[in-house]
Order: C-alpha cells, then sequence, then structure tokens
C-alpha cells in the first residue's frame, strides 16, 4: 500500500508539472512528455517496453499513415483548385461561409485538418479583402468547423484514434470508423447552423491580417543597424530623417549594453547604434528603399542582392523554432530567408529582434530569397500567408490515381474488409510501385514531433493507470457526480477534459482522463460504459473553443486573423457549450444511458 501510496503522489506531481509546463510553454510538447516518461521509468512506474510500446502501436501508426498522405495530397494542389472552383468566383458574405464551412468540415473527416487550414488561411483572407469583409469575421469558424468536421469519423483527428488506441492497450474493443458518425453529423450540423445564422456575429471585424502593403495594419518590431561608413553616424535622430516617418517610429536605440527607449529627436547617432522601429509592413519597405545608411540587423542586404521581397509566415504549435532565439534558430539556412520583424497579439515587444525568443503564433516578417518558396512548402514549421495566392497546376493523372487509391483504403477500412492499418500499409506499396509518390516525399510527410507525442502520450496514461491514479482520481469523480446518476458521471469526465484540452494538447488531455473513465467504468462495476464514456472524452479531447493555445488550427488562424485572445473565449463559449450539450445528450440517446 505504502508503495502505491508514494507512487500515486509522484505521478500526480508530474502530471501537474506537465500541465502546467504545456500552458507556460516552458519547452516544446514533445520534450516535456519525454522528462515525465523517463521520470515514471527510472521510478519504475513504467517499464522499458510500456515506454516505448507507442511506437509499435497500430493506431498512431495509422495517424502517421493519414498525416503523410494528408501531406502528400496538399502538395498535388488538388485542394487548392477545388476550393478555388468552389467557392472563389462568389461574393455573398454567408453563403462564401456556408459553403466554405460545408467543405472543410466533410473533407476534415477523412483528412487531417493541419494542413486543409494552412491551405485555405490565404484563400479566405483573399476572399475576404477582395469583398471588403474582415478575414477575422471567417479564420475562427474555419478552425472551429475543422475541428468539429474532424470528430465524424475516426480517422478524422489523432484524438480519436488516441482514444482507440488506450482502450486497446487496456484490453478493451477498439472504436469502429463510424462510432463517431451518429454523433458527430448532428454536432456538426448544429455548429454549422450555429455559426451560419449567430455565431458570425460574435466575431470582431478587423482589417484584414494579409493584405498588400498599404492595407497592412499590424505593427512589427524590427531592428536594423548603421551601415558601414553609414552617412547617419554622427547626425541626430531629427537630422536623419527618422523623426517623423510614415507608418513606422523609432520605439529605441540599443547602444553597447545601453537600452534609450523613445529617444529624443536630438539624440545624436553613433556608429554601433542598434535601431529598434515598430510599424507596419508598408513603413518597413519604405524605409529600407529610402532611408540611406541602415540594413536590417539580421542580414547582410547583399546577401539578397540588394532586392527587397517581404513576406510573412506563421509559426504553428509544433514547429521546432518554438522556444529558439531568431540568433540560434538558424532561419536564414532553413529558408533561405531573414527575419526583420516579429509581431505577436496582446503583447508589446522590445529589444534586439535577434534575442527575442519565437513563440507558437508568432508571425514573422521576412525578407525572401529565391529558394523560399521551395524551401518553406515541404516543412510544417513555418506557413508561409501570401497576399495573392496562386493555383497550382494539377497533375490529373497522378491526382486521380492518388484520391483514387487513399478512399478505396478508407472504405476498404471503413467496412471492416481489412483493418485500416493494412489497407492504408497496401495503399502506400502501391503508391510507392506506381511511382505515384516517392520515399522522399513520404520522408517530408513524417511529423516526428508529432509521432513522438502520440507515443508519450499513450506512455504518460499507462503510467497514470499502472500507479493507481487513475483509480483514485475515478473515485473523486465518481463521488463528486454519483448524485447526478451515470450520464452526471459521464458529464463530469467530459468537464475535466475539455477544462485540459483548452490548455494543452489534445492528446496528452486525452491520454491523462481515459484510463481515469475506464476505472470510473469499472468501479461502478458496468464495463459497458467504458465505450461511451471513451466517446465523450474523446469528443472533449477535441473540443478546444476558448483559447487559441488548446488546438493547432486556433494557432493558425490567430495571427492572419489579427486576433486577441479573449476573441477565442468570446466566440468559443457559445460553440463549447452547445457542442458539449449535443455530445452527451446524443451519447447518452445512443447507448440508453
Amino acid at each position: 500500500m505504502t508503495e502505491i501510496r508514494w507512487q500515486v503522489y509522484l505521478v500526480i506531481a508530474v502530471i501537474s508539472l506537465l500541465l502546467f509546463g504545456l500552458w507556460k510553454e516552458w519547452l516544446r510538447p514533445t520534450i516535456l512528455f519525454l522528462v515525465c516518461v523517463v521520470i515514471f521509468n527510472i521510478a519504475g512506474i513504467l517499464k522499458p517496453r510500456e515506454l516505448l510500446d507507442g511506437f509499435a502501436n497500430e493506431q498512431i501508426a495509422v495517424v502517421i499513415m493519414l498525416v503523410i498522405l494528408g501531406d502528400v495530397i496538399q502538395r498535388t494542389g488538388v485542394l487548392d483548385a477545388l476550393f478555388y472552383r468552389l467557392f472563389m468566383r462568389h461574393n455573398h458574405f454567408k453563403a462564401f461561409l456556408g459553403r466554405m464551412m460545408g467543405f472543410v468540415g466533410i473533407t476534415s473527416a477523412f483528412l487531417n485538418n493541419t494542413p486543409i487550414v494552412a491551405i485555405l488561411i490565404p484563400y479566405v483572407s483573399e476572399w475576404a479583402k477582395r469583398n471588403n469583409f474582415s478575414p477575422s469575421r471567417l479564420l475562427i469558424p474555419l478552425s472551429y468547423v475543422t475541428i468539429v468536421g474532424g470528430m465524424i469519423t475516426l480517422i478524422g483527428t489523432s484524438t480519436n484514434l488516441i482514444a482507440s488506441g488506450i482502450l486497446v492497450e487496456n484490453k478493451q474493443p477498439a472504436l469502429s470508423f463510424f462510432s463517431f458518425t451518429p454523433i458527430g453529423i448532428p454536432v456538426f450540423i448544429a455548429i454549422w447552423l450555429y455559426f451560419y445564422f449567430i455565431g458570425y456575429k460574435t466575431l470582431p471585424d478587423r482589417k484584414p491580417a494579409v493584405a498588400e502593403f498599404k492595407e497592412q495594419v499590424r505593427n512589427y518590431l524590427t531592428e536594423y543597424r548603421l551601415t558601414k561608413n553609414s552617412p547617419l553616424a554622427g547626425k541626430t535622430i531629427e537630422e536623419s530623417g527618422l523623426r517623423h516617418l510614415e507608418d513606422v517610429f523609432l520605439v529605441e536605440i540599443l547602444r553597447n549594453d545601453q537600452r534609450l527607449p523613445a529617444p529624443e529627436p536630438t539624440e545624436v547617432l553613433q556608429p554601433a547604434d542598434r535601431l529598434v522601429f515598430a510599424g507596419k509592413t508598408a513603413g518597413i519597405a519604405r524605409l529600407l528603399e529610402t532611408i540611406q545608411g541602415l540594413e536590417p540587423a539580421t542580414l547582410e542586404m547583399e546577401a539578397f542582392n540588394g532586392s527587397i521581397r517581404l513576406r510573412e509566415c506563421v509559426i504553428p504549435y509544433n514547429s521546432s523554432l518554438v522556444g529558439k532565439k531568431v540568433n540560434e534558430s538558424d532561419f536564414r539556412a532553413q529558408f533561405d530567408a531573414a527575419i526583420v520583424g516579429i509581431h505577436r497579439n496582446g503583447v508589446i515587444l522590445t529589444g534586439s529582434i535577434g534575442e527575442m525568443v519565437l513563440g507558437n503564433g508568432d508571425l514573422l516578417l521576412v525578407i525572401a530569397g529565391g529558394d523560399f518558396e521551395s524551401l518553406t512548402r515541404d516543412k510544417s514549421d513555418v506557413y508561409v500567408l501570401p497576399g495573392i495566392k496562386e493555383v497550382r497546376q494539377v497533375d490529373r493523372k497522378k491526382v486521380t490515381l492518388l484520391t483514387s487509391l487513399v478512399l478505396a483504403a478508407i472504405l476498404v477500412g471503413a467496412t471492416g474488409l481489412l483493418p485500416l492499418f493494412q489497407s492504408l500499409l497496401v495503399t502506400f506499396c502501391l503508391l510507392i510501385l506506381l511511382k505515384v509518390i516517392t520515399i522522399k516525399e513520404l520522408r517530408k510527410g513524417l511529423d516526428l514531433d508529432l509521432l513522438a507525442i502520440l507515443a508519450f502520450s499513450l506512455a504518460t496514461g499507462k503510467a497514470i493507470g499502472n500507479s493507481g491514479a487513475a483509480n483514485l482520481f475515478a473515485q473523486g469523480i465518481v463521488s463528486i457526480t454519483a448524485p447526478l446518476g451515470v450520464v452526471g458521471i459521464m458529464l463530469g469526465l467530459y468537464v475535466v477534459t475539455n477544462l485540459l484540452t483548452n490548455i494543452m494538447a489534445n492528446a496528452a488531455s486525452v491520454a491523462i482522463t481515459l484510463p481515469i473513465a475506464i476505472a470510473a467504468a469499472s468501479s461502478l462495476g458496468n464495463p459497458s460504459l467504458i465505450t461511451p464514456f471513451a466517446l465523450a472524452i474523446a469528443f472533449a479531447g477535441s473540443a478546444a473553443f476558448l483559447t487559441p493555445i488548446g488546438y493547432q488550427t486556433n494557432m493558425m488562424v490567430y495571427g492572419p486573423g489579427a486576433y486577441k485572445f479573449s476573441d477565442y473565449f468570446r466566440a468559443g463559449w457559445p460553440v463549447a457549450v452547445l457542442y458539449g450539450g449535443m455530445v452527451i445528450l446524443a451519447i447518452s440517446l445512443l447507448y440508453g444511458l
């Protein structure tokens, strides 16, 4: 008994630190989960085999294969062309909103939602700009409906597959392809109707976040230095022409180890000074073009042949750049571009650009070289936000064969003729043998961070069960919610999972609470409750509507929509209540609870 007690306390402490670390973004999620499972292993709570089991888990393998296929489909340009033909010619706001939500909802039921949102952000922004609407009225619905659409099938989101994998790990029946469908479809219809008639009115009406220079409204912080033999050295700020600039202003001067905030017009510039400006992209571009003797502090202009080609990109949740200083990110070598400005919603940035630590959702203003597009297209560390999106040329033969084989694999898996893992494995073999895709393309689509997070999430869930913490939490939840009956217990599990998923990775929230749900069903002496409890937790684990940090697609639209943190709560709480209420009601009716 003593051994179990100290293990329970250790698990509670480590999980608490994990949650807080994910919320505060101490380290990348992959590293935080790795630290946790290593502690559990050293403490004897996890055996080495249990720690590594996730990497050989069938459901995780299915997730990775689907992500790779989604990435390959994205790079063919077929979704770009389809969206353009279906929507870009329409100019009525509600017609566009309704069609866009329907398209992304259906697509998200079968493809990973991250590349879908990445593809559609520039299209939606361009349509809004061209028709004098704000992208901020469209991009949150894009993210939320993609999340809800992913709950229609087992493969719509990794959360569902992880939930099924945890059940199998605990010797319970796996969830089927259509286990989610009777619940997911009515929930999706309800959220679609809500946004179409009411929800869009709760969204802020801000100017476009991705637009031409003259329409840019975001203030970037950017840093310049005096060039060698700069004519500005020895002149005052007033004499240098830096006093009354259009769309940009001088925030501070960095001189040796000193900071000179809001410098006076009479301040004399020195050769080693670094000048920090805040302003719109138009002003930043104009500054480079018109003020002789200045250059971006993060690069030599000669490296780009003196040309100025400014581009914007956003840092997603799982980017390897998160947590790195600009100077340490090796951005120039990776992407043939140099960071000259950073925009972070709701945060006032100061200091040197090179010393700033990059974070989730940061918008970067970069000077791009000739290889920028090709280098960023095949990587998920940044998503480029072009002002004008061009449709790629589609190889019809390749696309037809690719989509036919993928649809066939999903159909075979859904009907049970073969397990989904086997049908996808056969599909990969055929795609490679028919030279539709190459090994190189497969490597590009392999998200090692996602693989590690999913595998370590399973191990974390196993540790919660092994230590006895799951039983302890289950007894607590059951004792509190027992007066409300089985539905009340399920609601309690749903609320706990949903609160967690709004502050951390969704796979992690499911990995933590599903073992508790299994223990709760066992404590009630009714194993048949495990499946409805698991479905409730899977739905709760994806319902990250209250914060931008709860789901990657929320972070992706954060910068382009010029949103504030509070916008997500304001727009999301009615969605969370409607979604949660319908999920609990649908599961209760479906399983006769």
